[in-house]
């Protein structure tokens, strides 16, 4: 049997247009939370120390949002390419890490974020 991750990642069909992802992620006013909603990933200690060693996004947030909206957004309006896009977008940074000087051991300690699921009991 395949891990949960591998058996989700062979049954992805494209999200269509009845679907509310692709109604409501298009909403220009969604650019306003885009904006706080990376500030705010960026307040998780280790995620936060890796982007002040290897990125510009403090100093140019705005410029950042710009840059990311055409890809992410591919994620859900790509058709048939959008799981493909959805890969890409997840392995831009795959490779970046903190150093263990920045991240402290603070963010050492904290459990790494899972997929939001909780394992079923017995």
């Amino acid at each position: 049997m395949q891990p949960l991750t591998q058996q989700a990642a062979t049954n992805v069909e494209p999200l269509g247009p009845d679907s509310l992802m692709w109604k409501y992620f298009g909403d220009w006013r969604a650019t306003l939370l885009s904006l706080w909603a990376g500030s705010m990933q960026n307040m998780y200690p280790p995620l936060g120390a890796a982007v002040e060693e290897h990125s510009r996004f403090f100093d140019e947030r705005w410029e950042r949002l710009w840059r990311s909206t055409y890809p992410i957004g591919g994620c859900v309006y790509d058709g048939p390419r959008s799981e493909q896009t959805a890969h890409e977008v997840r392995d831009y940074h795959r490779t970046i890490r903190a150093s263990t000087s920045m991240a402290g051991p603070t963010a050492r300690s904290i459990p790494r974020p899972s997929s939001g699921r909780t394992p079923r009991s017995s």
